[in-house]
């Protein structure tokens, strides 16, 4: 039972997973216990597909907003993951992390509060898949170089680039 493996009681575990049954994430049966939901691909489609229509749009407005010197941080670090070694090195969370770092900045940076609500709705689901595609896709050096692309357009100030790299980037 969680309580007993967490060393917890059960209002904060049943409040938790309330949490993850509205976010669509798990699947409470009564009386027949809960379950980690399942992903079919027409989800994972139609996930992506806003997700690239929401970051396009933000992006149109974020890039008066965002900060060169954030820009070169975010940098920094995709130059210091594409040099890992191998694969087995990899720290997936970091890279999680980073990724999305930047394209939570997109959102926030746009100031469009709307946007930045349904994005913040969504993105629990955003950062489920993604760990899922970071570990499936298996080319860490694709990844960083996509990133990188993203971080440097974002510096230009170039939305037509812009869209066309956040959905070549984002689309499955």
């Amino acid at each position: 039972m969680l309580t007993d493996l967490l060393g917890m009681s059960r209002t904060p575990i049943r409040e938790a997973l309330k949490i993850l049954q509205r976010d669509d994430l798990v699947k409470i049966i009564r009386g027949g216990g809960t379950y980690v939901k399942g992903v079919t691909e027409k989800e994972l489609r139609d996930l992506f597909s806003l997700r690239i229509s929401l970051e396009c749009l933000a992006a149109e407005t974020a890039i008066h907003y965002i900060d060169d010197h954030q820009i070169e941080e975010m940098l920094q670090e995709w130059k210091t993951i594409q040099n890992f070694d191998h694969l087995a090195s990899v720290n997936w969370e970091q890279i999680a992390f980073a990724d999305n770092l930047l394209h939570r900045m997109i959102i926030y940076k746009s100031h469009n509060q709307v946007l930045r609500h349904v994005y913040d709705g969504l993105n629990s689901k955003f950062i489920r898949y993604q760990h899922l595609a970071a570990k499936s896709l298996g080319s860490l050096t694709t990844t960083a170089l996509e990133h990188n692309e993203l971080l440097i357009l974002l510096k230009e100030r170039d939305i037509v680039a812009i869209r066309a790299c956040l959905t070549n980037h984002l689309n499955l």
